[in-house]
């Protein structure tokens, strides 16, 4: 279960220790909400490409935009998603009819506070198709043909991890984070191997985490939680859903950190299996 405590980690190690931010977006004739600073012969870089930066370990490949064909992909951007800040299109394959690729230009980025190199920072969300929806904040560096990806700060798919409402504004990064049950209480109780049979689905979604400059801000249980959140009777899950009720029942739907860890102490406490030595 490392992964959990990771993802919620990784924000902050990346925005404290790595990077500083600065939200100036160059001013641009360009007709979609992209700076001229990341354009290429005058085209914003094209969605195709940035679509590449998924995957595996190969997704850190440089793309050479000169001669890749993913920047000649040729598609009309999609205008409801255009007004949200927002350029991209759907389908991304031709036997995929489901697949899509967005991306949103947030700002720039120094490195380690120094006034070079600079990097863009990228809201993206995609899918191959299939049941997934992606979505990741990424740091792209784009020097003269090259583009590269040099690092994703936070992101996930559906319940695990997926992200929405994301702003990057006066030198603040701000979003919401989807966590299942079982990534809330991995977070709440600061450990990486939870080891609980609590409910860990891509559809399990209990709420979102709000993050500000890599910091746990506040957590939010979703409307209906428990509408979705079946569970079998005297199971770990059920004790779990219970105190979600009690805990909304009390008129807390919106946690602090010291909230969302008190909590965590109460589930332990009540529904977590005791780890054998």
């Amino acid at each position: 279960m490392k992964k959990y405590l990771a993802l919620f980690a990784l924000s902050a190690v990346i925005l404290y220790s790595a990077y500083y931010f600065s939200s100036d977006v160059i001013a641009t004739e360009t007709p979609v909400p992209v700076p001229e600073s990341f354009t290429f012969k005058g085209q914003p870089v094209n969605p195709g490409c940035i679509d590449k930066f998924t995957g595996d370990s190969s997704r850190f490949e440089p793309i050479w935009l000169d001669t890749n064909e993913c920047q000649q992909t040729k598609r009309d951007y999609t205008q409801e998603k255009l007004t949200h800040g927002f350029i991209g299109f759907e389908p991304v394959y031709k036997d995929a009819p489901g697949s899509y690729v967005y991306y949103k230009y947030l700002g720039k980025i120094h490195f380690q506070e120094l006034d070079a190199p600079t990097y863009n920072l990228i809201y993206v969300e995609n899918s191959g198709g299939g049941t997934g929806a992606f979505s990741s904040i990424n740091v792209v560096d784009l020097n003269n043909d090259v583009l590269r990806l040099i690092d994703t700060i936070d992101g996930g798919d559906r319940c695990n991890g997926g992200l929405s409402s994301v702003e990057f504004k006066d030198n603040t990064l701000i979003y919401k984070k989807n966590v299942t049950p079982l990534a809330l209480y991995s977070n709440a109780q600061k450990t990486a191997t939870p080891n609980q049979n609590f409910a860990d689905c891509a559809a399990c979604c209990v709420g979102k985490v709000r993050f500000k400059n890599g910091q746990v801000n506040t957590f939010e249980f979703d409307q209906d939680v428990l509408d979705h959140l079946k569970a079998d009777p005297k199971s770990p899950q059920d004790c779990f859903n219970q105190i979600i009720k009690e805990t909304i029942d009390g008129g807390k739907s919106l946690l602090t950190p010291d909230e969302l860890k008190a909590f965590g102490v109460r589930v332990k406490e009540r529904c977590a299996v005791v780890e054998q030595k």
